[in-house]
């Protein structure tokens, strides 16, 4: 079941790759297209002077494919030279809680949730300024207060004489990935406590002739005197170079006995300390079976 379960998920991710991978050259190229004629055309600034925007041509494309596409698969706005709104997509507006109207004219500082310290905010204005594309992760605030999360990219617009018009932004909706990200850390920070609460090391290994560590408690060290960092995949010493010499021989058969059982196993043996002194040790584990 592991082994379908794995092969289930590296399908699923494979085939988002490939959709994501056809989707945003579309979407990039149809807000290129759009942007581009629209600006061009108001004379904001003109095709080939322009450093950020590839003008590419139309052929194949319909005004209606573009903003199907930029509708439905982006979040998009323009703004002026001073900042202030002048074109939003119903994206922008659906994730933002505000309508057209309310974000015409204001400037982005209306969905500030206050996450992001000035500097962040500074580092971003300084590469648009000078005619750089910038992106990043950014939090905002909808109009009901909720935190939601972009991807972001924040292009400049500049006109034939090198002055910045404006900027357009191309955004995706990534809250959900960081809610996941947010979860997995604070579970990480759970496992931590339990395990410092726990008075003894609770390990994983490999049954191999090392022993070697998945992972380890830090509880390993007052025990041992050596850091769990040290005995880790590719760490500086093996879990089994410290079992007593006189018990290494048993230990290994009774765990062997136990996983060609499928049983739990518990043990009784010596530890040599990093300080030569010898630690008796009582040890319950389980086996667990991989599809590898």
């Amino acid at each position: 079941h592991s082994r379908y379960i794995s092969m289930v998920a590296s399908l699923l991710a494979i085939a988002l790759s490939a959709v994501v991978a056809t989707l945003q050259p579309l979407v990039g190229l149809a807000l290129l297209l759009t942007l581009g004629v629209a600006a061009a055309s108001s004379g904001v600034f003109t095709p080939g002077l322009h450093r950020n925007f590839l003008l590419l041509p139309t052929r194949g494309f319909t005004d209606r494919w573009r903003r199907e596409i930029l509708e439905n698969y982006s979040l998009y706005s323009v703004t002026d030279g001073r900042g202030k709104i002048i074109e939003v997509n119903q994206g922008f507006c659906d994730i933002s809680g505000y309508s057209r109207e309310e974000l015409l004219g204001r400037d982005h500082r209306l969905i500030n949730s206050g996450y992001h310290p000035p500097e962040f905010w500074r580092a971003m204005w300084r590469t648009i300024r000078s005619g750089k594309a910038w992106r990043g992760e950014v939090c905002n605030r909808r109009k009901d207060g909720e935190l939601y999360w972009v991807d972001a990219t924040n292009v400049p617009l500049i006109d034939s004489s090198g002055a910045l018009q404006g900027f357009a932004s191309l955004r995706i909706d990534i809250t959900d990935k960081k809610d996941l990200e947010s979860a997995k850390v604070m579970q990480g920070d759970d496992l931590a406590a339990i395990f410092e609460a726990v008075p003894g090391v609770i390990y994983r290994c490999r049954l191999d002739g090392d022993w070697t560590m998945d992972w380890m408690s830090d509880a390993i060290e007052r025990l041992s005197g050596y850091t769990a960092a040290e005995f880790l995949r590719d760490g500086a010493r093996s879990f089994a170079s410290i079992i007593h010499a006189e018990d290494r021989e048993r230990v290994a058969i009774e765990v062997k006995r136990a996983v060609e059982a499928g049983q739990s196993y518990s043990l009784r043996y010596r530890l040599i300390h990093r300080d030569g002194s010898i630690r008796w040790v009582d040890e319950r584990g389980v086996t667990l079976i991989s599809a590898e």
